[in-house]
């Protein structure tokens, strides 16, 4: 597997707030893959705004069923937006990235095993910001872009 960066530019809105209840956190149009951390355990399924059902495996499930007590943190992810929800202090913390076409910032997606799986990769993408007094770069924030099946070239190069 190559672990390649690719950057790019675009133009990328960010969005910090808490809302009091998990339903208002759900978006109501499109579809996500993601990523469940609770206490216990990680999911990885997808999710179907429209129905506002969740999928893991052959298991659909509403938002009642998603044992929110337990939950640490849930990303749900696509090509063009991420939104991560932390549960802070009986609130929840939620931030959203929009990615959208324009140069205002650049990014760097990078590709690695899903926690460890190696026949699953996981798209990141991590923008980069500026120091104002230094003009150093790091990354400011990063989110989940995509979770893929690895596949095997006809060369036997695993991509």
């Amino acid at each position: 597997m190559d672990f390649v960066l690719q950057s790019q530019k675009l133009h990328s809105v960010v969005t910090d707030t808490y809302l009091p209840s998990f339903e208002a956190v759900l978006p109501e149009q499109g579809a996500y893959q993601v990523l469940i951390k609770y206490m216990n355990a990680l999911k990885f399924g997808s999710y179907e705004g429209t129905a506002k059902v969740f999928t893991f495996g052959n298991d659909r499930m509403s938002v009642e069923a998603l044992e929110l007590p337990y939950l640490l943190q849930l990303r749900l992810f696509n090509d063009d937006k991420e939104i991560l929800v932390q549960r802070e202090d009986g609130r929840y913390h939620v931030r959203v990235i929009q990615d959208e076409k324009g140069d205002d910032i650049e990014a760097v997606d990078s590709y690695s095993p899903l926690l460890g799986d190696i026949k699953r990769k996981l798209q990141t993408r991590a923008y980069i910001t500026y120091d104002p007094e230094t003009g150093q770069a790091g990354y400011g924030h990063y989110r989940y872009v995509s979770v893929t099946p690895e596949r095997e070239d006809t060369d036997g190069i695993s991509e």
